[in-house]
């Protein structure tokens, strides 16, 4: 059974991986914003005031969808899964670690690390 010292471990590593998955969603909102912006000058203000080129339009518009699905993408890292929809107990999903009682959870623990010793 783990000790109290390798659950912070363990739990110090999670929180490093919530940490650096907020820094990806913080990475792709900064790419979306340049998605958008590269067509946005040639649309606001076309050469020919009258006609707005076709291919400009295309990529607006293929840069608008992209704009709007990594948002969506990034603000569904806000929202962590936390029911699984399988009958086997996870330790990926929040609700699984909830349930489980301390003792369950640094067997399950147990499991993982002595699983990655023997590869």
């Amino acid at each position: 059974m783990p000790s109290n010292d390798d659950l912070r471990q363990v739990l110090a590593t999670v929180l490093s991986q919530i940490s650096a998955a907020d820094q990806k969603a913080a990475a792709l909102l900064t790419i979306a914003g340049v998605l958008i912006a590269f067509p946005a000058p040639s649309i606001l203000v076309p050469s020919t005031p009258s006609v707005v080129p076709f291919l400009a339009t295309v990529f607006a518009a293929i840069s608008a969808c992209a704009f709007v699905w990594s948002i969506c993408v990034a603000l569904a890292v806000l929202f962590p899964k936390t029911k699984n929809k399988t009958d086997i107990s996870s330790l990926i999903y929040f609700g699984d670690i909830a349930a489980s009682t301390k003792a369950e959870y640094a067997e399950a623990i147990g499991r993982v690390d002595d699983a990655f010793e023997t590869t």
